[in-house]
Order: structure tokens, then C-alpha cells, then sequence
């Protein structure tokens, strides 16, 4: 079982208080809210596959996310956050603009570097 966080315990004390009425209002709302970040965790994780120059990378919050629903791997997770990906478009744009050499043997890098 997963380990609930203070802020997850202020939430189901306040969820106690409702009555029962707006205990159903208040479960249809965070479904609501759910799916509605959940389309968006999809959308930039397809983003990201389609078109990693012009794709947003995601936040921490939605990368717990898009690894707990199976979208990414766990292990995974770092990679997809923006703060990573700010990295690989900068690497793609160096090679798409031919600024990257390689692969290459040892030799050809020695004669590269004498160059």
C-alpha cells in the first residue's frame, strides 16, 4: 500500500466532514480533474514521440502520473521531465544543423581531433 502524504491526510480528513451528498459531488469533481490531466499527460507524452524539438516535457507531478498509468516507464521518469528535454531538443537541434560528427573508429577520432 502506498504511503499517504500530509497534505493526501489533510484531503480525507475534509473529505469525513461532507456530508454524504457532497462526498459524491466531491469524487465526480476529482474524476473530473483526473481525466482532464490525464488527456493532458497523454497529449504530451505523444507530443514528446511525434516531435521531441517542438513537445513540452512534463512536470514531476505528470510523470508520477503518466508511470503509474503505464504510459512511460518508472525507471524512465526523468527523462520525460522538462528540465531533460529542454536538454534533447538542444541535441537534436545540434544534429539536425550537422554540428555533431560521428559515429566514428578510434582512428578517424584521433584523426578528427588532429585536425
Amino acid at each position: 500500500m502506498e504511503k499517504i502524504n500530509t497534505q493526501e491526510r489533510k484531503i480525507i480528513g475534509l473529505y469525513r466532514e461532507l456530508s454524504k451528498e457532497h462526498q459524491h459531488e466531491a469524487i465526480s469533481y476529482l474524476k473530473d480533474l483526473a481525466k482532464k490531466e490525464l488527456g493532458t499527460v497523454k497529449r504530451k507524452v505523444k507530443a514528446i514521440q511525434e516531435n521531441l524539438i517542438e513537445s513540452k516535457g512534463l512536470t514531476r507531478r505528470e510523470a508520477d502520473l503518466a508511470a503509474k498509468v503505464g504510459l512511460i516507464a518508472e525507471d524512465q521518469k526523468w527523462w520525460w521531465t522538462e528540465e531533460w528535454q529542454a536538454g534533447e531538443r538542444e541535441a537534436e537541434a545540434d544534429i539536425q544543423a550537422g554540428r555533431v560528427v560521428g559515429p566514428m573508429t578510434v582512428k578517424e577520432l584521433i584523426k578528427e581531433l588532429n585536425e
